[in-house]
């Protein structure tokens, strides 16, 4: 009786191992797949290819939701803190007068994301600012917005990155009412590499 005893509980004891075990297969697996971190150094190189000074065509919509005409837009991009910040500032003409705008985007290594507050001169409240990283091949930074038709995400997504230049486009989307409204396009073509 007491062997058949111990028969059960070494049974019993093995299985139990092996439960655990399989749970700690289970956790090395996630660790394995899970996405890596990047160090803000790491973080910054996703702007490599945009440092410089680029010759843009932008297009944007006008208040009551129509195309305006392309205008021409120069858009310069550096880094600044050590290299452990991207800066980019950019002008075009808008109804005869020069318009200027700027973004400083800083990497955030605990929740693994790019905080980007945008500032013209015109500003009178805090800054609107996004949030995301690299998606891919793209850099997509979202927001919530409240716009007339209710709760929106503003997205601003870099696309066709090269050291040629890139894409960027900035939208309104809104999944469950299937609106997909972009609101600002700019092609822009490298013509002034930096030190990177």
């Amino acid at each position: 009786m007491k062997i058949k005893k111990l028969h059960l509980l070494a049974i019993l004891c093995i299985s139990t191992l092996g439960l655990f075990g399989q749970g700690s297969a289970a956790k090395n697996s996630v660790k394995l797949n899970a996405k890596p971190t990047l160090t803000i150094a790491e973080a910054v190189l996703e702007y490599r290819d945009l440092i410089g000074v680029c010759d843009c065509k932008s297009l944007r919509r006008d208040a009551q939701g129509k195309w305006q005409d392309t205008t021409e837009l120069t858009w310069k991009w550096n880094y600044i803190m050590n290299k452990k910040a991207v800066k980019d500032e950019g002008w075009f003409m808008q109804e005869g007068k020069k318009q200027y705008f700027t973004s400083i985007r800083v990497y955030d290594t605990i929740n693994q994301q790019w905080y980007v507050s945008y500032f013209t001169p015109s500003l009178n409240s805090a800054p609107q600012t996004w949030t995301g990283g690299k998606k891919g091949q793209k850099i997509v930074l979202s927001k919530k917005q409240n716009t007339p038709q209710g709760p929106m995400n503003s997205e601003l997504i870099f696309s066709e990155i090269s050291a040629k230049g890139f894409y960027w486009e900035g939208k309104l989307t809104n999944l469950e009412k299937q609106i997909d409204f972009p609101f600002w396009k700019i092609w822009c073509i490298k013509n002034e590499s930096y030190e990177k």
